[in-house]
């Protein structure tokens, strides 16, 4: 019976500690059904997780660094800095219609280029639509959409802090010729409601880029100087829970918990 117990009690800590390894992967690939593209940056790869094959290629003159994510043990993150990017070829299943959600985890260093570009994809021609999401050098989020003759970037005020992990999601939902509705969320919490009644385009056509707009090297115009984790776009608008869930199957705090 002593010997049982031992052995019980050791099982339980393999339990626990599959427990705390196999979830959060389950978790993340439930997360991944249904997006135009989803990637997790683990085993020092910018593969796509959607099964679309959006997969992702590294650019710049010096290619992106890899760092560690939000938590160790779920991989490593993608770290941009000098300019350097992320493209996906453009294809038909990299295209969104009048919903998205736009989810990842961001670590910035600094804030010094004019737009600091964590996504954007754009066919490049005035009857396109635009995905364009930066970070103004006064710290407000821009998310630029297009009405096939004008651009607009509503950016709300967002309070980041250097070298520390954030959770950004950005939803927006086109209601036809009526306009349509931005919101954004920090760390799960919506922090900006943002209505237009200017049409805005579905995006269709072009490449996608992270890390500056385009594959434009420009460190003063465009260069994100940070690092960003577990990105996903998904073709629905996702709730406040549906972006909490999200989030906390990769946060810190909860993982924490657990183990506790």
């Amino acid at each position: 019976m002593v010997k049982w117990l031992k052995l019980s009690g050791s099982f339980v800590c393999i339990l626990v500690v599959l427990i705390m390894v196999v979830v959060p992967r389950m978790v993340g690939a439930q997360n991944d059904e249904g997006t135009v593209f989803s990637f997790h940056f683990d085993d020092e790869e910018a593969s796509d997780s959607s099964g679309n094959d959006n997969h992702g290629v590294l650019g710049g003159n010096k290619p992106p660094n890899w760092a560690d994510g939000p938590d160790a043990r779920f991989g490593s993150a993608l770290e941009f800095f000098d300019g350097n990017f992320m493209e996906i070829p453009a294809s038909p299943e990299l295209d969104t219609d009048e919903e998205i959600t736009f989810e990842t985890w961001l670590n910035l260093s600094s804030l010094t280029a004019s737009w600091s570009t964590i996504y954007n994809k754009h066919a490049q021609s005035n009857n396109a639509g635009y995905h364009w999401i930066y970070i103004n050098q006064n710290g407000t989020l821009a998310y630029q959409y297009s009405n096939g003759v004008k651009y607009f970037a509503p950016a709300p005020e967002v309070e980041w802090e250097f070298d520390k992990w954030t959770h950004v999601a950005i939803t927006h939902k086109i209601d036809g010729d009526d306009g349509g509705v931005i919101k954004w969320y920090i760390d799960g919490q919506e922090i900006h409601e943002e209505k237009h009644a200017d049409k805005a385009l579905p995006v269709i056509g072009g490449k996608a880029s992270f890390g500056t707009y385009q594959g434009m090297t420009s460190v003063e115009k465009y260069a994100l100087d940070g690092m960003i984790d577990e990105t996903r776009l998904s073709p629905w608008v996702k709730t406040e829970a549906e972006i909490g869930t999200s989030m906390n199957a990769f946060a810190v705090e909860a993982y924490e918990k657990l183990a506790d």
